[in-house]
């Protein structure tokens, strides 16, 4: 049998499928225990969510544990967790510093490397201008983010302000581990571009919805992506995979956050190379002590995507909303650097833009064992309410250009809406949520 690995967190899918291609047996907590994690994994659902993890973990087999987004804003879960069983990423000392702006503010100033203003805190608010945004402290993938000006709500939850800035958007993806010679190294895996509150999907402003590779930056601003990464690592004492998110202004990136963490947008990677970033990950954080779980090889397969299922519309771009499609490329290509030369690859998490049941959508599942890159993923089960704004699922696409693989996925997010979802019923289904 494979070794068990538990994977917590508000979604589980895609470190699950990672796993398993690293030859690993995946364990699963999280809030939607979707229709394709349910079949190819043990999955426990937590409607109290974070403060009912320790209760349901409990019940689970002893093993080693990772968690995935949205509980880094939770340190006091992870220490309590880790308690019982040991931890594969960051302890909640680390969580403290790196998800505190502040901390990471002063950390790249004295380093003399660029980050972008953070407002100080105990002073009143900045000027109402549109010159700052309000971005939660335990905010995950962009939601509750705003511009400050004289429009904005008093909201009640702990925020803070950051410089706004309206470049390009990327992920640089990192694994930080100790060698044989016990001295700590920092690898840059990747950068991907994120796509960032596409209106053609209904996503929210500012809100995460998709990732893009490969991307090809000028080698100034990928190196010093790098720099920014390796001196937070060692500041920090991060252990295995995260995430550096950027704003890059003509030559300049900008560091917006750090998720300390296996990220969605690590799946691209996965499949890209091919590879298994979890089993990575599992490697990286037993070298920092004796081994509790011994990281197989990585297991992948050469073999092309499968031809395209689901019935007419999603073959091809016969039906293709052009107008739709040319908003995605101008909204998330002002610089298109996307390498031509490599293939695209690209996901795409579409949010309901009504209030919707879904139907079931497994037909649409080609590779139980995620060893090729799925055309869709994160299926809600049958029957589960999606309020307006939320996410339905996750959709997928291989193409050679960045438009043709934005157009692709718009065609796809359409006609998934309009096939396997129905508008709500009153009183019907469990509800699917946005966890923060």
């Amino acid at each position: 049998m494979p070794p068990d690995l538990l994977i917590i967190g508000a979604s589980t899918r895609a470190a699950a499928h990672s796993a398993l291609r690293g030859g690993l047996r995946p364990i699963c907590v999280d809030l939607f225990g979707d229709a394709d994690l349910r079949s190819v994994a043990e999955v426990a659902t937590v409607d109290d969510y974070p403060a009912g993890l320790p209760a349901v973990v409990a019940r689970l087999p002893l093993c080693p544990w990772m968690y995935t987004g949205g509980l880094e804003n939770h340190p006091a879960i992870v220490a309590r967790l880790a308690e019982s069983r040991p931890l594969l990423g960051n302890s909640r000392d680390v969580l403290k510093r790196i998800r505190d702006p502040w901390w990471l503010a002063a950390t790249l100033k004295a380093a003399g490397l660029p980050h972008l203003e953070i407002w100080p805190a105990g002073q009143t608010t900045p000027p109402r201008d549109g010159n700052w945004l309000r971005k939660p402290l335990r905010g995950a993938g962009g939601r509750g983010i705003g511009v400050w000006n004289a429009t904005s709500p008093v909201r009640n939850e702990a925020a803070y302000f950051q410089r706004y800035s309206t470049g390009d958007s990327f992920s640089g993806l990192f694994v930080t581990r100790v060698d044989r010679s016990k001295q700590v190294q920092t690898e840059m895996l990747g950068v991907t571009r994120q796509l960032i509150g596409l209106r053609g999907i209904s996503a929210p402003p500012f809100a995460w919805c998709g990732s893009v590779v490969p991307v090809s930056l000028p080698t100034g601003i990928v190196d010093l992506m790098r720099h920014i990464g390796e001196r937070l690592a060692a500041a920090a004492g991060l252990g295995g995979l995260f995430g550096c998110d950027f704003i890059v202004e003509g030559d300049v990136p900008w560091l917006t956050e750090v998720n300390p963490r296996y990220t969605a947008a690590m799946e691209l990677l996965d499949y890209q190379f091919p590879t298994s970033l979890v089993a990575r990950h599992v490697a990286a954080c037993t070298s920092w002590s004796e081994p509790e779980l011994s990281p197989p090889r990585a297991r992948h397969s050469s073999h092309p995507p499968p031809p395209l299922a689901g019935g007419p519309g999603w073959g091809g771009r016969t039906s293709l909303d052009i107008a739709g499609a040319q908003t995605i490329s101008k909204q998330t290509a002002s610089h298109d650097r996307l390498a031509t030369r490599t293939r695209v690859l690209a996901k795409l998490v579409l949010f309901a833009d009504r209030d919707l049941i879904a139907a079931d959508a497994t037909s649409l599942l080609t590779d139980p064992c995620a060893r090729r890159l799925p055309l869709v993923a994160d299926l809600p089960n049958p029957g589960q309410r999606i309020p307006v704004g939320t996410p339905v699922c996750t959709l997928f696409a291989e193409e050679q250009t960045n438009e043709a693989c934005l157009a692709t996925l718009l065609e796809r997010a359409r006609t998934f809406q309009d096939r396997f979802c129905a508008t709500i019923e009153p009183s019907r289904g469990r509800t699917r949520t946005n966890p923060h």
